[in-house]
């Protein structure tokens, strides 16, 4: 195990060394951004785009055209030399290539910005202003997105430059990407995948403990379920989702969310390891370690929610983890304590570590370092995980190593009666000769025997107590898989109406014709049988699979006859999908999307689709998707 553990956080250190360039930016002296059809988008900051900045904070954009102060480029730039104290003004002119056929955006990546104006000249000669930020409510940004986008509309005079004003009391990230809509939507696309991915992982965990606890009752499931929350709400909050999603119409809450967040993941991690590591091993030295973390987390958490420590929620963590990881190697060599308590502490303090270093503009912004902190949360919280059920399975180990123990002590037991009982025979056997001796050892012997009876029965009672504990914990357990695996089916039930479901996943619950079949016999004979020809009520199976025959009048009714699938030319599995897509997601894709992805005719889609929406009209029986359907024929 500990080779195992040893060779993971090597494998990773290899990973976050080597991913570190990803876009390539336009020249710091130039100012006029190129696009064309052949770039996707173009990473910018203020290396590249000229910048002023306001000390004042008082210069509205016409005094601004007015004073034509002199506009410069950083040398360095990083998220750590924003002056906070002022308001930057970005200038840059676009040029659009005329035969270009894309649609641009303007994008900005940091979500805690409090206000961004953009004043983007019209053809028509008037002046267009798009005003967002942070401290403004999520209702007013052009796109329902966490990061904030600026689109390049065709009413917008690109022979002028733009100009952009940043406001914002708190240390900011000022990277603008100049993308294209067919970049943005997959990106956008994928991101958002990936967030539903990342919290529905969270909540699962914490499903999972939380039925672990109503189980085992162990308080450190609790402790894990309040970390993952914490975590979860500060992840969002980080990501944008939370202004998003939680709280759109109260952009104050953006103000102190981070700090307050960012001190409960430092306070909850460090009550958590508190609560997992066996107290016999926690000495006044640890625990007087534990309690000046808390009070440095107070501390901190003060002077970030005061702006004198910008973004010291992750200066906390950083002190917190390297304090923990510190503490928990040591009492790791001393216990039998699960090492993937070290390794998830390890990947959130690599995640914050490469937060700092990109804020000090040591690394550069690209993929890996703009979301390796999100990788490093979900791979602490699936680490903590693993660490919980290593804990439960040596805790069962303990016991069959008990069990063992008892065993060998009764065998031991039975040796000691068997040898007792060939001396008694001995001893009756020279009965003539030392019958009075003879008679004292046997007494001297059955007292013995006696005591030795009864300590065998007390061990044979506590085995029969551990056997009944063991059965039991067994129990919960099933009891705790049953209720986990009937709400992944639950899930998967509302993904059918709420989500769309891809061909690859629907193949998963219909693989074949004979899933399909099976499917609409359980439903259409669910309450029975009956005949369309006479009405009749009772039918039996015939030599076809998937048939029924009427014991009244003999006609063979079919699992597709009376349905839209009846006479259908193409393989009924695409049928069932198109089905189904028309039925609860009409809207996912078009027919070229369906031809491409279904490898069938655009006219044959438009076709079936219409049928289904006729049969839907007609009162004919289509699927309704239920999981509870997708199982063998038994009737």
């Amino acid at each position: 195990m500990r080779k195992l553990f040893q060779h993971i956080v090597h494998s990773l250190s290899i990973v976050l060394l080597s991913a570190l360039p990803l876009f390539a930016v336009v020249d710091g002296d130039e100012k006029t951004i190129q696009l064309d059809d052949s770039v996707q988008e173009s990473l910018l900051n203020l290396e590249s785009i000229p910048y002023w900045k306001d000390s004042t904070r008082l210069i509205s954009y016409a005094e601004l055209l007015q004073l034509q102060p002199d506009f410069e480029v950083a040398q360095h730039y990083s998220k750590h030399n924003y002056d906070a104290k002022s308001n930057y003004w970005l200038r840059f002119n676009v040029d659009i290539d005329k035969s270009s056929s894309k649609h641009w955006i303007i994008e900005f990546y940091d979500q805690k910005i409090q206000e961004i104006i953009v004043f983007l000249p019209l053809l028509e000669g008037g002046l267009k202003k798009e005003i967002m930020g942070a401290s403004h409510p999520y209702s007013k940004r052009n796109y329902d997105h966490k990061n904030f986008i600026i689109p390049l509309t065709s009413d917008i005079d690109f022979s002028k430059p733009f100009y952009v004003k940043i406001n914002s009391n708190k240390k900011v990230d000022l990277h603008m990407n100049f993308r294209s809509i067919n970049k943005f939507v997959p990106y956008a696309t994928k991101e958002y995948l990936w967030f539903g991915l990342q919290y529905g992982a969270f909540l699962i965990m914490a499903v999972y403990s939380f039925l672990l606890w109503l189980s085992i009752k162990d308080f450190k499931y609790i402790a894990y379920i309040l970390h993952i929350a914490v975590v979860c709400l500060f992840s969002m909050a980080n990501d944008g989702v939370g202004f998003q999603f939680l709280w759109p119409d109260a952009p104050m809450i953006n103000e102190f969310v981070n700090a307050l967040l960012g001190f409960g993941v430092s306070a909850s991690v460090t009550y958590f390891i508190k609560v997992v590591v066996d107290p016999k091993y926690l000495n006044r030295y640890h625990l007087f370690t534990i309690n000046t973390l808390f009070v440095v987390q107070f501390i901190l958490f003060v002077f970030t929610l005061f702006g004198t420590i910008p973004s010291g929620e992750k200066l906390s963590l950083i002190i917190t983890l390297s304090v923990l990881l510190v503490g928990l190697s040591n009492v790791y060599l001393q216990s039998k304590m699960s090492p993937y308590y070290i390794l998830g502490i390890s990947f959130m303090w690599v995640g914050c570590v490469i937060w700092y270093l990109k804020w000090y503009g040591i690394i550069p912004h690209n993929f890996f370092t703009f979301y390796g902190y999100r990788m490093s949360v979900l791979s602490e919280m699936l680490a903590f995980s693993f660490a919980l059920y290593d804990t439960l399975r040596l805790l069962k180990e303990s016991e069959h190593l008990a069990q063992a123990e008892l065993l060998t002590q009764q065998k031991k037991t039975e040796v000691m009666q068997q040898q007792v009982i060939d001396e008694q025979k001995k001893n009756l056997a020279l009965g003539n000769k030392v019958n009075e001796e003879l008679e004292q050892k046997v007494k001297e012997r059955t007292i013995q025997l006696l005591a030795r009876e009864k300590e065998l029965k007390e061990l044979n009672q506590q085995l029969s107590q551990r056997a009944q504990k063991l059965g039991s914990d067994n129990y919960k357990l099933d009891v705790t898989n049953f209720n986990l695996k009937d709400e992944i089916k639950k899930v998967i039930e509302k993904r059918f109406v709420n989500q769309v479901i891809t061909i690859k996943e629907f193949h998963d619950l219909f693989p074949d014709a004979d899933a399909c079949k099976r499917y609409l016999s359980n439903q259409k004979w669910s309450d029975g049988f009956t005949c369309k020809q006479c009405s009749g009520h009772s039918g039996s199976k015939t030599g076809q699979v998937f048939t029924r025959r009427c014991t009244k009048c003999g006609y063979v009714d079919s699992v597709t006859s009376n349905t839209v699938f009846h006479g259908v030319k193409f393989d009924l599995t695409k049928a069932f999908y198109l089905s189904y897509i028309t039925l609860y997601q009409p809207d996912a894709y078009t027919n070229i999307e369906l031809s491409e992805m279904l490898e069938m005719s655009r006219n044959t889609i438009s076709k079936f689709k219409t049928k289904v929406k006729e049969a839907k009209q007609n009162n004919l029986m289509l699927p309704n998707f239920t999981i509870d359907k997708v199982k063998d024929d038994t009737k």
